[in-house]
């Protein structure tokens, strides 16, 4: 036990003189002379910047148990209930300092992660106890998560040079006006991947590196901006003892360079080799209270004096791991934790709250929006799923839709030609056009929503997939200030324009080609099919960010969340035949307008020829004509036994007229009838549906509005959801 007092008393001390030693008042214009090693490769200054520290004293953190896990306590009647909140960490003490490599150590469940994320902020609800920053005013902090979330189609040198430009173009200014700073990129990158040993893979992509190199790119992208603190949660996950080795070799030889930098990192279960290089050692119990708090080498003599000894071929990490998991038993556990809490000083200096002291830098819009664009665009340009799947796919289903409906495009819903009806023989032949002309128009229809739902499945899917995966590496970025979230969330859907442009243009191309639509109404349907294409990214983005945690409850909720777009859309059932409560749903889908502006583009705006129409007509009243002699002729010979001259009463004659009149419109009905002359000349199928031609702008206005909030609301979803759980 004297052992451990002394040795803690002996950091304290020190640490103590370090932090009384930094006037935190010169620390503005020490910042303001120093480059940093990181960007200026300067190892030899003299200058150094003042030392820190980090202290966190009766530190305490609870969760609290979810709402759906006590219902369902509830539901099973367990006598014996969890308890509403656990306790992960109970009153613990520690620090960290700058020059130092820090290891967080502890049993599965021990708090270990927990701990590190409520250093850095990640964590504020359940929190109590006190972070407090001494020997500086202000601090950049650098948070590295346990798994590397990285741009894996970005080369070493992209993906770097692109970390430069976001955080060198923060917002600087002095007395109210900005400073700029002109920055080689190229030399910054250069001596990162030399220093971090990435220059053998400095134009290979991320996806085709290791373990170990993927570890250290991540490093690499927070060590541009210089930071003063920077905590790494299990860097050493996955990799094998000698890519270890190396790792933690490099993170200590950053810790000796001229400007001090604080590295707090948590590690599973070093190595003897490894433990023994860490400048300093933090081991939390499976009770969620430290154990040990000091140097390495000195973990085999606390232990002594608690009558454990460890073997000369015992690895030290080990031993004390399993004295805090309590395989020596809880008695020891306490004994440990009661005189580390003993032994606890806290500096006398100055000293500010953490949280206060994070740099946030301010970032300009437009320079990072154009800077993510062009890594957007360079995704893009690289991805599968956009340079042969999209266009592939895209052209497969065009094709296949032009093969099933070819030729379909000439049903138009107008009237045949019915110009040579002029006897009742002509009559099966004209029913017989009247009918296929009927059939190919729904089957035009048909086609066009089939076509209608590529557009809403093609842009939906792939957001729904890429949001989850992407809002891993979303959330670092914005944790340690690269942008903020609305310049990413704009490049990220700006730069996809273009490519569902493309895509549409040549779906469209081989639709209207095989089906033999008319060209003139390419256009007004290509507007309709890119907003409904545009609506559905926006769609895909919502239901992405919702599900952001869980990518097959996403691809499950996505395509069902379509069910009632489909069913409302008005191809199905009119909007008119719907209950009002319905009608009001259909009203406020994207869907229901793509399909009233694809059917009044295709059909609308008098899409029958006005001759054809108006031979039809006297075709008819010719016919009817024809049809009432006979009938006349046939009724007087009955009648007067044959005698043709007798006159008929002009009443009768006239009831007559109107009869066989009516009867050859039964015959040959043609939809025109009743329909005022305005109208006349529209396709049969906008009377079906009861669209005019003043709902073809009415859906574009309406799907650009939806188009703007729907923006919005996605906008806001994605960043709340990616907010640090505080």
């Amino acid at each position: 036990m004297a052992t451990q007092i002394s040795i803690s008393e002996s950091v304290a001390e020190s640490q103590d003189n370090n932090n009384n030693n930094n006037n935190t008042d010169n620390v503005s214009n020490s910042n303001n002379n120093s480059n940093g090693i990181i960007a200026n490769g300067n190892s030899d200054r003299d200058n150094k910047m003042p030392e820190f520290s980090i202290h966190w004293t009766d530190l305490e953190y609870t969760t609290e148990r979810s709402k759906v896990d006590r219902f369902m306590d509830s539901i099973r009647c367990r006598k014996e209930r969890p308890p509403k909140y656990r306790t992960v960490l109970r009153g613990v003490n520690g620090s960290f300092r700058s020059s130092e490599l820090t290891a967080l150590l502890g049993p599965s469940g021990a708090g270990k992660s927990t701990l590190l994320e409520c250093i850095a902020g990640l964590r504020e609800k359940g929190k109590k106890g006190k972070i407090r920053l001494y020997g500086r005013n202000k601090v950049i902090l650098a948070f590295i998560p346990q798994h590397d979330h990285l741009v894996e189609l970005l080369t070493v040198r992209e993906a770097l040079s692109i970390a430069s430009k976001l955080q060198h173009s923060h917002i600087v200014k002095e007395n109210g006006h900005e400073i700029t700073h002109n920055v080689d990129h190229k030399v910054i990158v250069d001596r990162i991947m030399d220093q971090l040993g990435l220059k053998i893979v400095a134009d290979t992509r991320i996806n085709a590196l290791s373990g170990g190199q993927m570890k250290r790119v991540s490093i690499g992208q927070e060590l541009v901006s210089k930071p003063d603190v920077l905590i790494l949660d299990e860097p050493t996950s996955g990799l094998d003892s000698t890519t270890c080795y190396s790792l933690i070799q490099m993170l200590e030889a950053l810790t000796q360079k001229s400007v001090p930098i604080a590295i707090l990192m948590t590690i599973h279960q070093p190595s003897a080799r490894i433990f023994e290089m860490f400048h300093k050692v933090y081991i939390l119990s499976v009770a969620g209270r430290p154990v040990y708090e000091g140097s390495p080498q000195y973990v085999v003599s606390t232990l002594s004096a608690f009558d454990i000894h460890c073997s000369q071929f015992y690895n030290p990490a080990d031993l004390i791991l399993e004295v805090a998991y309590g395989e020596h038993g809880m008695e020891v556990v306490q004994n440990l934790a009661n005189n580390l809490v003993n032994d606890v000083k806290v500096p006398q200096a100055p000293s500010k709250k953490l949280s206060t002291c994070i740099k946030k830098p301010e970032t300009p819009f437009w320079k990072h929006f154009f800077i993510l664009f062009n890594r957007s665009t360079i995704m893009l340009m690289r991805d599968p799923l956009v340079g042969v799947l999209r266009f592939g796919i895209g052209a497969n289903i065009a094709s296949m839709v032009g093969v099933i409906f070819s030729g379909k495009g000439r049903g138009d819903g107008c009237v045949p030609d019915l110009q040579n009806l002029n006897t009742l023989n002509d009559y099966a032949s004209v029913k017989s056009q009247v009918t296929q002309i009927e059939e190919d128009s729904m089957d035009n229809i048909g086609s066009l929503f089939f076509l209608l739902l590529y557009a809403m499945m093609a842009s939906l899917m792939p957001k729904v997939v890429k949001i989850p995966l992407q809002m891993k590496n979303f959330q670092k970025e914005r944790f340690n200030s690269w942008y903020k979230p609305a310049a990413y969330y704009w490049s990220m859907v700006l730069s996809e324009i273009p490519f569902v442009l493309v895509t549409n243009l040549l779906v469209l191309v081989i639709h209207f080609i095989m089906t033999i639509q008319p060209f003139s109404r390419f256009w007004s349907v290509y507007i309709i099919f890119t907003l409904v294409s545009l609506a559905s990214q926006i769609h895909g983005i919502i239901i992405g960010s919702l599900f952001m945690r869980n990518v097959v409850a996403s691809v499950f909720t996505a395509p069902n969340s379509t069910v009632p777009f489909v069913l409302l859309c008005g191809y199905l059932i009119k909007a008119k035949d719907m209950p009002f409560f319905f009608r009001i749903i259909s009203s406020l889908t994207y869907l229901s307008y793509g399909f009233t502006g694809f059917v009044v583009a295709t059909f609308g705006f008098n899409r029958c020829d006005p001759k054809k129409v108006d031979k039809v007509l006297r075709a008819r009243d010719s016919m009817a004509y024809s049809l009432y002699k006979k009938l006349q002729i046939a009724a007087m010979c009955e009648l007067n036994g044959g005698d043709e001259d007798e006159t008929e009463d002009p009443v009768e004659e006239e009831r007559t007229k109107n009869e066989t009149k009516n009867f050859v419109r039964a015959l040959l009905s043609t939809e025109l009838d009743d329909v005022p002359d305005d109208e006349k000349y529209q396709s049969a199928l906008m009377r079906r549906f009861g669209y005019k031609n003043e709902d073809f702008y009415n859906s574009i206005y309406i799907l650009l509005i939806m188009l703007l909030v729907g923006h919005i609301v996605a906008y806001l979803i994605l960043k709340y959801r990616t907010k640090p759980k505080k």
